[in-house]
């Protein structure tokens, strides 16, 4: 094995013994934990085991991004976890079954006692699981030393007892929703939900009260949450509580009686998931996501405010309408004044070694993403690969471009098919709406490419290969490419680069163009700048004196990743840069860089990670 410390690694070639000298018996149970999921890896077909993972142990990290970005988007994820909830029908059922084995309530209420600790441990002790473990415990006591305890003083203790132990928890996104849901239930149960009778309006009703305590939270961390989740909640919370994790559960169980029954346990759970899926696909419309942003300070009170006013007006036997007419209002306030804004902005995106950059015109002009990074994907060992691969299309353009409201991209420009510029661009493609792409002529011919326009192809959107000469205005700015020449594509040379007038500034964004192409642009072309995408993130074949003399950029932004393998940006880049007095500005040390406008006037800003 190697085992690396800084710049040393220890090369050992032989192990002699391993031995386990650990008896804590809280590490004895999570080891349980893990060999119960090897087993389920090991017995179930791929398709039940992520479910039964995520609902018996409570890890739902062998979902597919598909499927898990399914469930998001009808507002249902946390079925996919074990939930406060699944802790409390569980609870429910043991007390039921000891109590009809013969036990008394007595023995059936201390036998919870020491069975919760057990089965936190067991499904991960995630937040929701140990705040309803905690709270069923807690009302259990009360209920034994017939104590005056509510479900609000159980709440409450268990908040207390999170916060002594972690502070920091306040700020787990799991902590916050499982609190404040389950705050909100607790309240809703003595004012607002009796006044329901049916079961499937009172069903409606708390998964509307949950939906609407949520949206502040949701809108803070997802900048998203989903219109149809009442609906699907009503469906799908019975059919997941009282068929599918028994199911799952009894499945797991057979599998160490008799594997027969195991066999035929496991298909049925499979048809019931796969059901599942059918339906929410069938009722996944396009629109069933409202993408609100990252509010700020102000935004936020007034989420806050309005949500629980709609309580409040509800408490008072007002109706749903009425009660919801505030927050609705606010919420498109707060989507008119996104789309219509006035500020435009050109960002330059934190992807490490890649580029991409967004332009966003005021007043819904236009929306552009040039490039979209990517990753270089190189081979390696397979204990270095992780469960989760990280990637710069889920984890950073698609949340950035949402925290903006942003739902559409007007145009896409792939300046030419290296994975560090147009990686990412298949994710973003199946994420959100795009209304077009520009691409370098015959740019195609590379893999990574042509899979990326295969995926633009079935969502049905206009490809364009373009040239020098092609361009576009409103008014906002003009935008025209300024290279390529000719049909051929033979690389970086061949990239497509972008001039643009807009927020008072002249831009040249270059893609990877090297000194040659530079030569052939200056031979086509002559004009001044004010910001220079440098070429090639920095690297020595771009960037040459020539063309600097000719452009005389006032400011120079380079997309590097830090501490990248390729050295970029160069020295003798950065030297030339100073030596023409340009004010530099680097991904790699300082972030995003953005340039936000108001008409012909803007400012450059710095935005760390």
């Amino acid at each position: 094995f190697y085992f690396s410390v800084y710049n040393w690694i220890l090369n050992g070639s032989t192990i002699l013994g391993c031995k386990d000298t650990n008896k804590n018996i809280i590490t004895k149970i999570k080891q349980l934990r893990e060999q119960g999921m090897k087993n389920i890896d090991h017995s179930f077909s791929k398709e039940t085991a992520p479910y039964a993972k995520a609902l018996i142990f409570g890890d739902s990290s062998s979902f597919n991004d598909e499927i898990y970005s399914l469930y998001q988007r009808l507002g249902i994820v946390h079925l996919l976890a074990i939930s406060g909830l699944h802790v409390s029908i569980i609870t429910a059922a043991i007390f039921y079954l000891l109590i009809r084995i013969g036990f008394s309530r007595e023995f059936a209420s201390y036998a919870l006692l020491a069975l919760l600790p057990i089965y936190t441990l067991l499904t991960g002790a995630n937040p929701p699981v140990v705040r309803a473990a905690s709270m069923s415990m807690l009302v259990i006591i009360s209920m034994q030393k017939k104590s005056p305890f509510s479900s609000l003083d159980a709440l409450s203790i268990s908040f207390i007892l999170f916060l002594v132990k972690d502070p920091f928890i306040l700020f787990n996104i799991g902590f916050q929703l499982s609190f404040t849901v389950c705050f909100s239930i607790i309240l809703a149960s003595k004012s607002i939900l009796p006044m329901y009778k049916h079961y499937l309006t009172k069903s409606m009703m708390v998964s509307f009260v949950s939906q609407v305590a949520a949206i502040p939270i949701l809108a803070v961390h997802f900048f998203e949450f989903s219109i149809i989740s009442v609906i699907s909640n009503v469906m799908y919370v019975p059919f997941y509580t009282f068929i599918v994790l028994p199911l799952l559960i009894i499945t797991y169980i057979s599998a160490f009686i008799y594997f027969p029954i195991f066999t035929i346990f496991e298909k049925v759970s499979g048809w019931m998931i796969f059901l599942s899926e059918k339906i929410g696909q069938l009722i996944d419309v396009k629109g069933s996501v409202l993408i609100i942003g990252k509010p700020g300070i102000i935004v936020l009170l007034l989420l806050i405010v309005t949500s629980q006013w709609m309580f409040f007006m509800l408490e008072k036997g007002y109706s749903v309408v009425k009660s919801l007419a505030p927050l609705v209002f606010v919420i498109a306030l707060i989507k008119t004044c996104q789309i219509y804004s006035p500020i435009g902005e050109v960002t330059f995106i934190d992807v490490g070694q890649g580029d991409s950059i967004l332009i966003r015109l005021p007043f819904h002009r236009g929306t552009y993403l040039i490039d979209t990074g990517g990753q270089m994907d190189f081979q390696q060992d397979e204990w270095k690969n992780r469960t989760k691969k990280f990637e710069i299309g889920n984890d950073i353009i698609i949340p950035l471009l949402k925290s903006k409201g942003i739902t559409t991209i007007d145009k896409m420009v792939l300046t030419h098919s290296d994975a560090d510029h147009i990686g990412a661009a298949k994710k973003i493609i199946e994420n959100l709406s795009v209304k077009q792409i520009f691409l370098s002529p015959n740019s195609w011919e590379k893999p990574l490419m042509n899979n990326t326009l295969d995926a633009a192809k079935k969502h049905n959107i206009p490809i364009k290969a373009v040239k020098a000469g092609a361009k576009w205005s409103n008014a906002s700015g003009v935008f025209q490419f300024v290279s390529p020449f000719d049909d051929s594509y033979e690389g970086n040379n061949d990239s497509l680069v972008l001039y643009a007038q807009v927020g008072g500034k002249r831009w040249l964004f270059t893609g990877d163009l090297e000194e040659q192409g530079e030569m052939e642009l200056l031979n086509n072309y002559k004009f001044e700048i004010d910001v220079l995408k440098v070429g090639h993130h920095g690297s020595i074949s771009s960037t040459s004196e020539a063309f600097i003399n000719v452009l005389k950029p006032k400011f120079a932004i380079i997309s590097a990743g830090k501490n990248n393998r390729y050295g970029h940006p160069r020295e003798e880049v950065l030297a030339l840069l100073a030596n023409h007095h340009i004010q530099i500005f680097r991904t790699d040390q300082q972030g995003a860089i953005q340039y936000k406008f108001y008409q012909n006037k803007g400012t450059f800003h710095t935005v760390l990670p």
